[in-house]
């Protein structure tokens, strides 16, 4: 059933309300398994619902918002790399840890510098220290501050 509706922008805007039929016309795009899922949930929500029903209805949905919610911490936990701040916090660390170890022992800076981000990548499977993962920056850090160069870039 076609009708309109106003935009932010306050332009009409073309909006259709979806019926019993139009949605089954809708449906009729997909599978058969699809089709009846969408009638069995057609029939459901057209039935009349008792308190009890509908408490047990928001419990569940509540319940699958708490899942999406946890999927989306999942990824910002283990799939969100660092941002520019804890890049430039992971480069000072670095930067600090190779002067230290140049004070005590004879190297060349430029393959000191070369060698802690090669075995920091490395050690966290990244191609770029910038890929690090953002639950993986404490543990960065740690490596870097304790890290030692191999013997053969002593002098």
């Amino acid at each position: 059933m076609p009708t309109e509706y106003t935009d932010n922008f306050n332009r009409k805007q073309p909006a259709f309300l979806l019926n019993y039929k139009g949605v089954l016309q809708l449906g009729a795009r997909y599978n058969a398994e699809t089709r009846f899922k969408l009638i069995e949930k057609i029939e459901q929500l057209q039935k009349p619902m008792t308190v009890e029903d509908m408490i047990i209805l928001q419990a569940n949905e509540m319940k699958s918002v708490k899942h999406r919610i946890d999927i989306v911490e999942n990824k910002v936990d283990n799939e969100i790399r660092i941002d520019h701040t804890e890049q430039r916090k992971l480069q000072k660390a670095v930067s600090i840890r190779v002067f230290q170890r140049l004070d005590v022992v004879d190297a060349e800076r430029k393959l000191m510098f070369s060698a802690i981000y090669r075995d920091l990548k490395d050690r966290f499977g990244v191609a770029s220290y910038r890929d690090v993962k953002r639950k993986d920056l404490k543990n960065a850090l740690l490596y870097v501050q304790n890290w030692i160069e191999k013997a053969e870039l002593r002098n």
